[in-house]
């Protein structure tokens, strides 16, 4: 894909400004459960500079700027603009993903989105291509790839101490803080297929890493509870 010059500009100033020394700035596009992680790691790093917190419920974007000390709160995205972002973290339902990441891109901020980047494939490609086309990063937050135990299982793979894989099971299993407590608000919760999209990200991203490209997945239902009545969860 041609990209212009123009096009790699956003990119191309954000480089040179860490070369120079200035802060990377950042947006929390989102101020639900999984921000606190996202602002208390950005926070951490004294290369980046986390200048708003976006939530449509601004009370809740207050509310997470004032904890971890961000100067700005706002309650749409078209108060980003003109605030020098460099890279926005998109937090928002997965449902919301796709509009919320195309827009910030039209505006030429470069993307870190929480898993998954989107609900169908095709919108995964669309949103890489105009990411390209913009010349903007578009990253995706699988953070299992970079636990200790598995950093080190990988690094083993490559080297070949295991011999030739023919085969990798990976099992997730872990309690849903969420369904624990009886929240059943969460986006998780509101169509039957959603827990796929929430943790299935987990194990295919290290499958990935571990073999390569994933041709095929599916998807075998173990176990279903009715939560209320109409309301279907399959948590195996």
């Amino acid at each position: 894909m041609e990209i212009s010059e123009t096009g790699f500009a956003p990119r191309a100033r954000t480089v040179a400004a860490r070369k120079a020394g200035v802060k990377t700035r950042v947006a929390v596009v989102g101020a639900g459960y999984v921000a606190n992680f996202h602002l208390e790691a950005l926070k951490e790093s004294p290369e980046i500079e986390v200048v708003a917190v976006c939530d449509p419920a601004l009370d809740r974007a207050r509310a997470a700027a004032r904890q971890w000390g961000v100067g700005q709160a706002v309650g749409s995205l078209d108060e980003l603009a003109g605030m020098g972002i460099d890279v926005a973290h998109v937090l928002t339902p997965p449902d919301l993903h796709v509009p919320v990441a195309r827009q910030l891109l039209e505006m030429g901020i470069g993307l870190f989105v929480e898993k998954p980047l989107a609900l169908t494939s095709r919108e995964a490609r669309e949103l890489q291509a105009l990411a390209d086309e913009r010349g903007l990063p578009l990253g995706v937050n699988h953070n299992n790839v970079f636990h200790p135990a598995f950093v080190r299982l990988l690094r083993h793979v490559e080297a070949g101490r295991v011999g030739r894989v023919e085969h990798v099971r990976v099992t997730l299993s872990v309690p849903l803080a969420q369904l624990e407590a009886g929240d059943f608000s969460h986006w998780m919760f509101r169509s039957p297929e959603n827990i796929v999209f929430e943790t299935a990200p987990h194990p295919i991203s290290q499958l990935h890493a571990l073999i390569g490209a994933v041709r095929e997945a599916r998807t075998t239902l173990l176990g279903t509870r009715e939560l209320h009545p109409g309301q279907v969860f399959h948590d195996r």
